[in-house]
């Protein structure tokens, strides 16, 4: 079966374009710092800056820094396409789904500053 990403928040601050945040029912496994990591919520954004088209994958966790993540692409502005790269089905929006608090990881209110 293949892995579901859940929308969660569909409308995240602190992203200079659209962001969103999912949930998602099997890690994203990555390597940060030398150890491997394991994200459950990731932040999807599009970026348009420098006329070059992007869609990011990062980690969701508070205070952690932007990382593109399998899935970011370069060229499109997709949230789904993205998820699509990574491995992942859209599901069912889950938008009631208590999210945990803040905005842009690396910042500690939610604001990019």
């Amino acid at each position: 079966m293949v892995p579901t990403a859940h929308l969660i928040d569909d409308d995240v601050p602190g992203f200079a374009g659209e962001a969103k945040k999912y949930r998602l029912s099997e890690p994203i496994r990555h390597v940060e710092g030398g150890r491997e990591q394991a994200e459950h919520e990731v932040i999807v954004f599009i970026s348009t800056k420098f006329n070059n088209p992007e869609t990011v994958v990062t980690t969701a966790r508070r205070g952690a820094s932007i990382r593109r993540l399998p899935g970011s692409i370069q060229g499109f502005t997709n949230h789904e396409y993205s998820l699509f790269v990574a491995g992942y089905a859209l599901g069912a929006p889950d938008l009631a789904a208590p999210a945990e608090a803040g905005g842009a990881p690396g910042t500690a209110d939610g604001e990019a500053g």
